[in-house]
């Protein structure tokens, strides 16, 4: 028997015990070698040889190492393989000896990747950090945990760089790589070309482009015309015209004052023999100036005067000789007397500023410009660019209704060159009334200051008109402080205070 291999043993010990168990008898000795166990008896472990029944570690071991069960992924004696031990301060992760201090897959502990959307990450000291962000991508919560969160291509918020917000006026703005203009809001367009200003232009009220850029309403005869929803259609007619036949085409084409089948309002005929004078019938002869007349038993009678005029003489036959609208003497009412530096105007004593060349105005105003006690002495004059209703801005119906004597005013002639600057103009005078409204439009943005104190701003385009009530002390000094920016084409500043 010593002189079989130690495997051969084995067996023999195995068919000598299965032998011996069939009578319940026998007994088996075998002579074991140098370093070989005597007793078989146990069938333990065997020296070189794989488990054994009594190993310990059981039939559904994966790993058995020194007669041990062992998780060869995490046991950091055996990582990987039976006695494959880690160094100090190491860690077994997934099989592997792992230095949890600095790796990016097991961060301070096992099965902790260090990973932050959109960038690239640190593990110093076993704690994750961003390190840095994809390219087009940008940390501008500056919370690592949602990593590089922005678009920077692509957000409008960030566009290029955090905080970098995509903005148009009246327009929907976009972020390819930059920011730019998509599309403009329902209603607007961009007729100058100019991004920079967005969708300046209102294609549903603007005359000029009504309905679109270009698409300017014509005018039509004693009419005033309008753009509403982008359509062109007669605002309303002049004083003593009609629209009768309910065509745009031709304007208001009666004569409300002289038209006898006609005479005050479309249908309105007079009776044979009779004709219309100053929108009433009457007869032939019966002619009072700015008047209506009766006419019975051909007899003339005045009736009453026309809107605006009076019969301050109580004289017939010089009919209503006093248009008071105008009349400083009778504003509104015969004897209304209008103060010293006071026009009439619509009936009305009403203190008259205008933007004229009374104006002072500089390109780049110093700090505190708008304010009462500024020094404006060496401030140039405003230069002229036309009464009100000049090309290229027309009319509007806000100023046609006060007859205004406004000039569009701007540093320099703004009609052949543009330009891209804020202009301050400033305005001293003294108050001769306490209730006054100023009306101002701009070309293209203004903001207005009183004494200091601001008092007004609109960002709308020129053909939108704003009106301001203002109270004034009768008798002081004011300054009235204006900046207006152009942001393209022509600029310019239309005001009349009253």
């Amino acid at each position: 028997m010593a002189g079989l291999a130690w495997t051969d043993l084995r067996r023999v010990a195995v068919l000598l015990a299965v032998g011996a168990g069939c009578s319940g008898t026998t007994s088996v000795v075998v002579e074991p070698e140098a370093g070989v166990p005597a007793d078989l008896a146990g069938l333990g472990v065997l020296p070189g040889g794989d488990e054994d029944l009594a190993s310990g570690c059981g039939s559904d071991c994966t790993h058995c190492c020194g007669g041990r069960c062992v998780e060869i992924l995490t046991d950091p004696l055996h990582c990987g393989a039976c006695g494959a031990a880690c160094a100090v301060g190491q860690s077994c992760c997934e099989g592997a000896c792992t230095d949890t201090a600095t790796s990016r897959y097991h961060c301070g502990a096992c099965g902790q990747p260090c990973s932050y959307q959109h960038a690239s990450t640190t593990c110093a000291a076993g704690a994750c950090a961003l390190a840095a962000c994809d390219p087009g991508w940008g940390d501008c919560d500056g919370q690592p945990a949602t990593g590089c969160e922005r678009d920077l291509r692509t957000d409008v918020t960030s566009c290029g760089g955090c905080g970098v917000a995509c903005a148009y006026h009246n327009g929907i703005a976009a972020c390819g790589g930059g920011c730019y203009l998509a599309a403009c809001s329902y209603g607007f367009d961009d007729c100058n070309g100019v991004p920079d200003d967005g969708c300046e232009t209102s294609t549903l009220a603007d005359a000029r482009n009504c309905g679109g850029c270009g698409e300017a309403c014509p005018g039509l005869p004693h009419a005033k015309v309008a753009c509403g929803v982008g359509v062109c259609a007669i605002a309303s007619c002049d004083s003593g015209w009609l629209d009768c036949d309910r065509k745009d085409g031709d304007g208001c084409e009666v004569n409300a004052f002289a038209d006898a089948s006609n005479c005050g309002a479309c249908g309105a005929a007079c009776a044979k023999g009779l004709v219309c004078r100053s929108g009433q019938c009457t007869c032939p002869q019966c002619n009072f100036a700015n008047a209506k007349s009766s006419c019975k038993n051909n007899q003339c009678t005045l009736e009453s005067c026309l809107p605006g005029f009076l019969d301050c003489d109580g004289k017939e036959g010089t009919g209503c000789e006093v248009d008071g609208s105008s009349d400083p003497a009778s504003c509104g009412g015969c004897g209304v007397i209008c103060q010293p530096g006071n026009v009439c105007n619509g009936g009305r004593c009403s203190l008259i500023l205008v933007t004229d060349t009374a104006w002072k105005q500089m390109q780049k105003p110093p700090k505190g410009w708008e304010q009462p006690n500024f020094d404006d002495g060496n401030w140039a004059q405003a230069i002229d660019e036309g009464l009100y209703g000049t090309q290229p801005w027309n009319k509007l119906v806000a100023f046609d209704a006060i007859k205004t004597a406004a000039h569009w005013i701007w540093y320099y002639d703004s009609r052949n060159s543009g330009d891209t600057e804020t202009l301050a103009l400033r305005r001293h005078f003294t108050a001769t009334a306490t209730d006054v409204t100023l009306l101002i439009t701009a070309d293209d943005h203004y903001t207005v200051w009183l004494d200091g104190n601001q008092v007004a701003q609109s960002l709308d385009p020129w053909t939108t008109v704003h009106s301001f009530a203002l109270q004034l002390t009768l008798n002081h000094d004011y300054v009235l402080a204006i900046s207006v920016e152009n942001t393209g084409g022509p600029g310019g500043l239309l005001a009349d205070l009253r």
